[in-house]
């Protein structure tokens, strides 16, 4: 039994796919940028450096097979104009991609008895709006 699930993805209007035995492989690249405490941290805050997330999305996208630069993941960031909650939602992605499913509800809970939030993590397509 794999420990991660498949991740899916939608970028410019095409869908995505990370089998679960290529997951491990994504994460090494989203913490080549970024660590899953520094993403976490951030989520909990509700900000991010926008660049250094970009890169870490554009990592992953690259991963699955998107022809995508970094400067385009950034761009995206702000077309839409709720850049918060894009940003978020690129947190909430990635997170959720990097915890292993048997451990997010654990860590949900352990967040809000520290800190009184709750950060929470959804599927990877349920939330994340790209262009």
């Amino acid at each position: 039994m794999a420990v991660f699930e498949a991740v899916t993805f939608k970028w410019k209007e095409r869908i995505y796919t990370i089998p679960p035995d290529q997951v491990m492989r994504a994460i090494a690249k989203i913490e080549d940028v970024l660590t899953l405490s520094e993403l976490h941290r951030y989520g909990l805050s509700g900000t991010a450096p926008i660049a250094k997330l970009a890169m870490a999305f554009g990592a992953v996208l690259r991963h699955a097979g998107a022809a995508v630069q970094d400067d385009e993941v950034y761009a995206a960031l702000f077309n839409a104009g709720e850049q918060q909650e894009q940003v978020m939602a690129a947190i909430q992605t990635l997170l959720a991609m990097m915890v292993p499913p048997e451990h997010l509800q654990q860590r949900q809970k352990e967040d809000a008895a520290e800190t009184g939030k709750s950060l929470r993590v959804v599927a990877p397509l349920s939330r994340k709006r790209t262009r």
